[in-house]
Protein backbone atom coordinates (compact mmCIF):
# COMPACT_ATOMS: atom_id res chain seq x y z
CA UNK A 1 0.00 0.00 0.00
CA UNK A 2 2.86 2.41 0.81
CA UNK A 3 4.31 1.78 -2.65
CA UNK A 4 0.98 2.71 -4.31
CA UNK A 5 0.83 5.97 -2.32
CA UNK A 6 4.41 6.82 -3.32
CA UNK A 7 3.63 6.14 -6.99
CA UNK A 8 0.49 8.29 -6.83
CA UNK A 9 2.43 11.13 -5.18
CA UNK A 10 5.07 10.91 -7.95
CA UNK A 11 2.38 10.99 -10.64
CA UNK A 12 0.74 14.03 -9.03
CA UNK A 13 4.11 15.80 -8.70
CA UNK A 14 4.97 15.14 -12.37
CA UNK A 15 1.53 16.30 -13.51
CA UNK A 16 1.85 19.51 -11.45
CA UNK A 17 5.31 20.17 -12.90
CA UNK A 18 4.06 19.64 -16.47
CA UNK A 19 1.09 21.93 -15.86
CA UNK A 20 3.35 24.66 -14.45
CA UNK A 21 5.72 24.31 -17.42
CA UNK A 22 2.81 24.57 -19.84
CA UNK A 23 1.75 27.86 -18.25
CA UNK A 24 5.26 29.25 -18.75
CA UNK A 25 5.33 28.23 -22.41
CA UNK A 26 1.73 29.22 -23.23
CA UNK A 27 0.61 32.06 -20.93
CA UNK A 28 -3.00 33.16 -21.17
CA UNK A 29 -3.47 35.26 -24.28
CA UNK A 30 -5.60 37.80 -22.42
CA UNK A 31 -2.90 38.60 -19.88
CA UNK A 32 -1.37 42.02 -20.65
CA UNK A 33 2.37 41.97 -20.96
CA UNK A 34 5.20 44.45 -20.81
CA UNK A 35 7.44 42.21 -22.92
CA UNK A 36 8.93 44.20 -25.80
CA UNK A 37 8.97 42.50 -29.17
CA UNK A 38 10.98 44.34 -31.80
CA UNK A 39 8.89 44.70 -34.95
CA UNK A 40 10.06 46.04 -38.26
CA UNK A 41 8.82 49.51 -39.06
CA UNK A 42 7.68 51.40 -42.10
CA UNK A 43 7.32 55.10 -42.75
CA UNK A 44 3.88 56.19 -43.89
CA UNK A 45 2.98 59.55 -45.40
CA UNK A 46 -0.34 61.39 -45.54
CA UNK A 47 0.23 64.79 -47.10
CA UNK A 48 2.42 66.67 -44.61
CA UNK A 49 2.02 63.96 -41.95
CA UNK A 50 4.65 61.26 -41.47
CA UNK A 51 4.05 58.21 -39.28
CA UNK A 52 6.63 55.66 -38.10
CA UNK A 53 4.58 52.47 -37.86
CA UNK A 54 5.46 49.08 -36.46
CA UNK A 55 4.23 46.32 -38.76
CA UNK A 56 1.91 43.55 -37.52
CA UNK A 57 1.83 41.16 -40.47
CA UNK A 58 1.38 37.72 -38.90
CA UNK A 59 -1.65 36.33 -37.06
CA UNK A 60 0.25 36.39 -33.73
CA UNK A 61 1.43 39.98 -34.18
CA UNK A 62 -2.02 41.14 -35.29
CA UNK A 63 -3.62 39.44 -32.28
CA UNK A 64 -1.17 41.04 -29.88
CA UNK A 65 -1.33 44.47 -31.54
CA UNK A 66 -0.81 47.31 -29.08
CA UNK A 67 -2.18 45.25 -26.17
CA UNK A 68 -0.43 45.86 -22.87
CA UNK A 69 1.30 49.06 -23.95
CA UNK A 70 0.98 52.04 -21.67
CA UNK A 71 1.93 54.68 -24.25
CA UNK A 72 2.31 55.33 -27.96
CA UNK A 73 4.56 58.17 -29.07
CA UNK A 74 3.11 61.00 -31.14
CA UNK A 75 3.79 60.35 -34.81
CA UNK A 76 3.96 56.59 -34.34
CA UNK A 77 1.51 53.76 -34.74
CA UNK A 78 0.95 50.17 -35.74
CA UNK A 79 0.26 49.06 -39.33
CA UNK A 80 -1.77 45.84 -39.51
CA UNK A 81 -1.32 43.97 -42.79
CA UNK A 82 -3.78 41.36 -44.08
CA UNK A 83 -3.49 39.05 -47.10
CA UNK A 84 -6.92 39.92 -48.45
CA UNK A 85 -9.43 42.76 -48.44
CA UNK A 86 -12.19 42.26 -45.89
CA UNK A 87 -14.28 43.93 -43.19
CA UNK A 88 -11.62 43.36 -40.51
CA UNK A 89 -13.12 44.02 -37.04
CA UNK A 90 -10.94 45.51 -34.29
CA UNK A 91 -11.53 45.83 -30.57
CA UNK A 92 -9.66 47.12 -27.53
CA UNK A 93 -8.95 43.83 -25.72
CA UNK A 94 -5.92 44.34 -23.43
CA UNK A 95 -5.35 47.80 -24.94
CA UNK A 96 -4.55 50.39 -22.28
CA UNK A 97 -4.43 53.58 -24.38
CA UNK A 98 -7.10 55.32 -26.49
CA UNK A 99 -6.59 55.07 -30.24
CA UNK A 100 -7.74 56.25 -33.66
CA UNK A 101 -8.21 53.32 -36.05
CA UNK A 102 -7.93 53.88 -39.79
CA UNK A 103 -8.98 51.15 -42.24
CA UNK A 104 -7.08 51.44 -45.52
CA UNK A 105 -7.83 49.84 -48.89
CA UNK A 106 -5.15 48.02 -50.91
CA UNK A 107 -4.59 51.18 -52.98
CA UNK A 108 -3.87 53.24 -49.84
CA UNK A 109 -7.25 54.99 -49.62
CA UNK A 110 -8.57 55.51 -46.09
CA UNK A 111 -12.06 53.95 -46.13
CA UNK A 112 -13.10 54.32 -42.48
CA UNK A 113 -11.83 56.10 -39.35
CA UNK A 114 -12.90 55.17 -35.81
CA UNK A 115 -11.87 58.16 -33.71
CA UNK A 116 -10.93 58.25 -30.02
CA UNK A 117 -11.65 54.58 -29.34
CA UNK A 118 -11.35 54.06 -25.59
CA UNK A 119 -9.99 50.97 -23.78
CA UNK A 120 -13.21 50.66 -21.79
CA UNK A 121 -15.17 50.15 -25.05
CA UNK A 122 -14.10 46.47 -25.07
CA UNK A 123 -15.77 44.13 -26.09
CA UNK A 124 -17.36 46.39 -28.71
CA UNK A 125 -15.89 45.73 -32.17
CA UNK A 126 -15.24 48.42 -34.76
CA UNK A 127 -15.45 47.64 -38.49
CA UNK A 128 -14.89 49.50 -41.74
CA UNK A 129 -17.70 50.56 -44.05
CA UNK A 130 -15.83 49.01 -47.01
CA UNK A 131 -13.34 46.14 -47.33
CA UNK A 132 -9.81 47.06 -46.26
CA UNK A 133 -6.36 45.48 -46.61
CA UNK A 134 -4.68 47.43 -43.78
CA UNK A 135 -5.51 49.04 -40.45
CA UNK A 136 -3.45 51.84 -38.93
CA UNK A 137 -3.69 52.48 -35.18
CA UNK A 138 -2.40 55.83 -33.91
CA UNK A 139 -2.84 57.77 -30.65
CA UNK A 140 -6.39 59.06 -30.10
CA UNK A 141 -6.89 62.52 -31.57
CA UNK A 142 -4.07 62.09 -34.10
CA UNK A 143 -6.40 62.00 -37.12
CA UNK A 144 -8.41 65.05 -36.02
CA UNK A 145 -5.36 67.12 -35.10
CA UNK A 146 -3.88 66.59 -38.58
CA UNK A 147 -7.08 66.84 -40.59
CA UNK A 148 -6.89 63.20 -41.69
CA UNK A 149 -10.12 62.13 -43.36
CA UNK A 150 -11.67 59.24 -45.22
CA UNK A 151 -10.76 59.30 -48.91
CA UNK A 152 -7.19 60.48 -48.35
CA UNK A 153 -4.30 58.30 -49.54
CA UNK A 154 -1.59 56.82 -47.32
CA UNK A 155 1.76 56.22 -49.03
CA UNK A 156 4.48 53.85 -47.82
CA UNK A 157 7.73 55.82 -48.04
CA UNK A 158 10.27 53.37 -46.76
CA UNK A 159 10.69 49.96 -45.18
CA UNK A 160 13.09 49.43 -42.29
CA UNK A 161 13.82 45.81 -41.52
Amino acid sequence: MALVVKILLCVVAVAAALWAAALLVHPMASTPTTEIIELHTITLNLGATTIAAEVADTPALRERGLGGRTSLAEGSGMWFVFDTDDYWPFWMKDTLIPLDMLWVAADGTIVTIARDVRPESYPQAYEPTQPARYVLEVPAGFAASRGIAEGQIIHILQNKI
